[in-house]
């Protein structure tokens, strides 16, 4: 568990001008509530690797032309060995923000998914929105003491609210990729993935996680 105070400035979410948009320039006061497992977990049965993590953030805007916000996030990994060295990994992510005015909310303060977080076959933070809810999928296999390969595929919705994610859209995006590890908790990973819109590589260093 750990609290963390945070500063954060917002520029508009349009190229020039930010005449459509009510908090086109703010800077906001956060405080954030973090809650995780510090390694790996036993959930449910004793060869479950599990990880999860969940923060709530209250935000207050420094200048008056904006609106407060309250943001909840939570995200899991389970690791599933399927046979001899063959894992299947299951993330997810669930994010939601309420706004006290969303006129004057800022557009790159909404929840987002894309290459960076979640949809790693589609340009960095593709969608936003008010609700964000992602699914990834793996498929990996050992090739050294240091080096896997993984099949991989993304899938993620975006609503203004929860109850209207059921109705909208899926994205999704299919792949492969390697992982590389100097420590069981130091990965780096790059691959290969397509989408609906457009192919893309991807590189992720992920300090603190052990998979």
């Amino acid at each position: 568990m750990r609290w963390s105070p945070g500063f954060w400035k917002f520029t508009s979410g349009l190229d020039e001008g930010g005449e459509f948009e009510q908090a086109s320039n703010v800077k906001y006061i956060s405080s954030r509530f973090t809650l995780s497992d510090s390694q790996s977990i036993d959930f449910w049965r004793i060869f479950l690797r599990n990880q999860w993590a969940a923060f709530v953030e209250i935000a207050h805007p420094v200048k008056t032309n904006a609106t407060a916000y309250f943001r909840f996030n939570a995200r899991t990994r389970t690791q599933f060995p399927l046979f001899k060295n063959l894992d299947f990994s299951i993330g997810s992510q669930f994010e939601h923000l309420i706004a006290d005015d969303e006129d004057f909310l800022p557009y790159y303060a909404l929840p987002e998914v894309g290459s960076k977080n979640g949809l790693r076959g589609f340009s960095k933070e593709r969608f936003r929105n008010y609700t964000v809810a992602v699914a990834n999928f793996e498929l990996s296999l050992p090739v050294q003491k240091y080096l896997e390969v993984f099949l991989l595929a993304d899938f993620a919705k975006t609503a203004s609210s929860p109850a209207k994610l059921p109705g909208e859209k899926l994205h999704a995006n299919f792949g492969f990729g390697f992982r590389l590890r100097n420590t069981t908790r130091h990965p780096i990973t790059v691959g290969f993935a397509a989408g609906s819109e457009k192919k893309k590589l991807f590189s992720s260093v992920a300090p603190g996680s052990t998979w």
